[in-house]
C-alpha cells in the first residue's frame, strides 16, 4: 500500500508532511503493526501497515509467474525453431528435386536433340535412297522397252 503522498513518505521540501492514516481496527495496541514507514519503508513504497514479507511473497509470486510465462515462450520458440528448420530441410529437398528434374530436362533436350539429328539425316539419306531407286527404275523401264523395241522389230 503506498504512502498517503505515493512517494515513499517523501514530501516535497518546504510543505508539511501529510498526515498518516489512521490504523486498522484492533491494532492499536499492537507492537506489529507500526505507525510509520521504516527506514526502509520508503524504498520499498512501504505504508505503515505493510511488510517487507508480504512485499517478498508479492514479487515471488510475479517472478514465478514471469518464469512459467518465460518458460512456455522457450517453448513456443523451440517449437518454431524446430518447424523453421524442417521447413527449410523441405524446401532443400525440394529444390535439390527440382535440380534433379531441370538436369533430366536438359538431358532429355540433349538426346531429343541428337534423336532429331539423326532423323534428319535418317530422312535425307531416304530422300537420296528413293532418288536413285527412282532413276534405277527409270533405267530399268528404259532398258526394258529397249528390248521390248528391239523384240517388236524382229
Amino acid at each position: 500500500m503506498p504512502t498517503p503522498t505515493g512517494q515513499g513518505g517523501a514530501t516535497p521540501p518546504g510543505s508539511p508532511p501529510l498526515p498518516l492514516p489512521p490504523l486498522p481496527q484492533g491494532t492499536a495496541n499492537n507492537p506489529h503493526v507500526r505507525d510509520s514507514a521504516t527506514a526502509r519503508g520508503g524504498r520499498l513504497d512501504l505504508g505503515p501497515n505493510d511488510y517487507p514479507i508480504d512485499r517478498v511473497l508479492e514479487i515471488t509470486k510475479r517472478l514465478e509467474e514471469c518464469a512459467a510465462v518465460n518458460q512456455l515462450l522457450l517453448s513456443k520458440m523451440t517449437a518454431l525453431e524446430k518447424e523453421g528448420k524442417d521447413r527449410e530441410a523441405a524446401m532443400n529437398e525440394t529444390l535439390r528435386e527440382v535440380d534433379t528434374a531441370a538436369a533430366e530436362v536438359i538431358r532429355a533436350r540433349a538426346d531429343l536433340s541428337v534423336v532429331k539429328r539423326e532423323l534428319d539425316a535418317l530422312k535425307e539419306r531416304m530422300k537420296r535412297v528413293e532418288k536413285e531407286e527412282i532413276e534405277t527404275l527409270r533405267t530399268v523401264i528404259a532398258a526394258i522397252e529397249k528390248l521390248v523395241k528391239q523384240q517388236e522389230e524382229q
